[in-house]
């Protein structure tokens, strides 16, 4: 019976240290924790970060997409200026190739610039800078001879 006697007062004697073992690696951990809460937040920050680069990406695409449809619509415009002979129609087809480079052209180009303006920053780099076509000379009237 003494062995048992013994074996509850060394486990009497270490129950004393468990209150402060769970204290000290309750400090521990919740020391720890923050630096874990920020890892997870600064991969949070990085995958929203990735998933505005490629929206951010894709617009630009589609804006250059809209320039180039711009291009093809002037080309389309100028053939049918070339065939067509009425003065009404070849006035409606001069303004409205007018209206494409005044109106719709700029605001395409601009937003372009604003966009890689963003995801430059978003990517830690200089802005490219686009080199696009001039548009065609405008306000040129063409007389019938």
């Amino acid at each position: 019976m003494r062995a048992k006697s013994k074996n509850r007062k060394k486990a009497r004697d270490y129950s004393k240290f468990i209150p402060i073992l769970t204290l000290i690696s309750g400090i521990i951990a919740g020391n720890l924790w923050p630096w874990k809460q920020a890892d997870i937040n600064r991969a949070n920050y990085e995958l929203d970060k990735t998933s505005k680069i490629i929206e951010i990406r894709n617009n630009i695409d589609t804006n250059i997409i809209k320039l180039l449809a711009l291009y093809k619509k002037h080309t389309e415009l100028t053939r049918e200026l070339s065939k067509n002979y009425s003065e009404d129609n070849r006035e409606r087809i001069s303004r409205e190739t007018d209206n494409i480079w005044k109106y719709e052209y700029p605001s395409i180009e601009s937003n372009i610039k604003q966009l890689e303006a963003v995801l430059s920053k978003l990517e830690n780099r200089d802005p490219r800078m686009f080199n696009f076509p001039l548009p065609p000379l405008t306000g040129l009237k063409i007389s019938i001879q």
